[in-house]
Order: C-alpha cells, then structure tokens, then sequence
C-alpha cells in the first residue's frame, strides 16, 4: 500500500513541477532544418547561412550509447519533421570549439531542448546563468519520475554522455 502512495505522491508532484513552469514563448528567427546529426545537433540554413547548430542545455547520449544516442536522434528527426514553422534562439555569440552556434529551438511554442528532456531523450546540463536552466531541471525531474526514455528502470542509461566520452578518450591514450 505505501508503494501506492508513493506513486501517487511522486506523480501529483511531477504533474505540480510541470505547472509551476512559466509559459514560454517563441523567440528567434525563422531556421530551415538541413539534417539531424545527433540527438543534440542540426544543420540548418539560418539568415541563408549554412550553419551547424548545438542545442544548449542539453547533453544527449552520444551515437555509440546504444541504443539511447541513436533513440535521441531519431526522435528529435521526428519531431522536426513536423509541418510547424522552427525558430532558432542563439544563446550565446561564442561557438563551441567544434564551430557550433549554441541555440535553442523552437517549433511553433515548444522549445524543442526542454521537449527532449521531458521525454526523456537527452539530460539537461547544470549551466548556471543560462536560460532556461530551471525549466529544463524541472523536464529532467519530471522525466526521471515518469521513468521514461534514458530513465526506465529496465534499461537506464548508466553512464552520463560526458562520462562515456571522457571514458573512450582514455581509451585511446
């Protein structure tokens, strides 16, 4: 019976932090999709400028977590396939070292990095100051008590993509 309870519990509270999250709206400008190529990273043409775009806040697993990078790909290749219009927000004016322009997505009113989260694709990075930061940990704890995606019980993801890679560049020295 306390199970039961707990469940209830846990539940009432994921249904309340979804709540409490203010509404966001769109912001940026118009983005043509060009390629998904990871859970966390699009081509796209923007200002009619070829541009390689990683999505801030977020951390996907990466391509050889199988099966959770290629599930993170496929669905975010999903959903932005949808016929809603796609805006891209840059959040910050320096690129990563590998070019990238950091942004956040949106599609119509989603923003499409907490949407990742929620559904328990990808997790959200701690980035003091960042935008979005509380409404991405409150997708991450609502996700977690869903127990969905990266979350389920039977096949969680066990390692944090930061410590899968830091593990293969070890590895390899």
């Amino acid at each position: 019976m306390a199970r039961g309870v707990h469940w209830a519990i846990a539940l009432l509270l994921g249904v309340w932090l979804m709540g409490c999250q203010p509404q966001t709206m769109r912001v940026g400008e118009p983005v043509t999709i060009k390629t998904v190529l990871s859970g966390q990273t699009v081509a796209v043409l923007w200002r009619n400028e070829a541009l390689t775009v990683r999505l801030a806040g977020i951390d996907a697993p990466d391509r050889r977590q199988a099966p959770w990078g290629e599930q993170a790909r496929a669905a975010l290749t999903q959903q932005l396939a949808a016929p809603e219009p796609l805006y891209l927000e840059p959040s910050d004016p320096e690129r990563d070292r590998y070019g990238r322009q950091w942004g956040y997505l949106w599609q119509g009113d989603r923003l499409i990095n907490i949407w990742l989260v929620e559904q328990g694709y990808v997790l959200a990075r701690r980035e003091p100051m960042a935008a979005y930061t509380e409404q991405l940990s409150h997708a991450q704890d609502y996700a977690r008590m869903m127990a969905t995606g990266i979350w389920q019980p039977d096949n969680p993801l066990r390692q944090t993509p930061q410590e899968f890679r830091a593990q293969g560049a070890a590895a390899e020295n």
